[in-house]
């Protein structure tokens, strides 16, 4: 699994073509954000896919910070960066007012990911640290094919950096 480089996801959505009307057409669509875990690719089971969800979903209800996974079967030709900014600038995750979210996408197909930091987090998760995060916890669990455990402690290594972080209310 490639590890890629971490650029924090600051509000640069006004230079994505599909938002400046170039080549729209010709771009993947995105996932669907129904849950809190997306996984198209079918990479977790039923079961460990509603665990992960129950578990991100429960940290956003106690601390109001969204976490999400994305997990597509393939980036269809799209780099993994310019995929989950697309994501970032469409599902804006996080407070409004505050862009408290954090999201990691999986292509299964180009074996990439990509931990994507909204702005107001990415004071607490460098550059080299969502590297580390990915070198140390997600690619040896996806070469070991344990997907969830890679993902789930990726999420929870998110969660100690960002707890307690943030005191607004959490979402209504």
């Amino acid at each position: 699994w490639v590890i890629q480089q971490h650029i924090l996801g600051l509000d640069t959505c006004h230079g994505i073509p599909s938002l400046a009307g170039l080549n729209a057409s010709k771009l993947p669509e995105l996932p669907l954000l129904t849950h809190h875990v997306n996984d198209s690719a079918g990479l977790l089971t039923a079961a460990e896919n509603n665990l992960l969800d129950a578990y991100l979903y429960d940290y956003e209800q106690k601390a109001g910070s969204q976490l999400a996974v994305f997990i597509v079967p393939t980036l269809n030709g799209e780099g993994i960066f310019s995929q989950a900014q697309r994501i970032a600038c469409k599902y804006r995750l996080g407070r409004k007012n505050l862009g408290d979210g954090v999201f990691l996408l999986v292509s299964q197909q180009e074996r990439k990911f990509y931990l994507y930091v909204m702005a107001a987090v990415s004071p607490l998760i460098s550059d080299e640290k969502a590297q580390e995060i990915g070198r140390t916890i997600l690619t040896p669990a996806f070469k070991s094919q344990k997907y969830y455990e890679g993902i789930t402690q990726t999420m929870a290594s998110v969660i100690l950096l960002i707890d307690g972080h943030f005191v607004a209310p959490p979402r209504r």
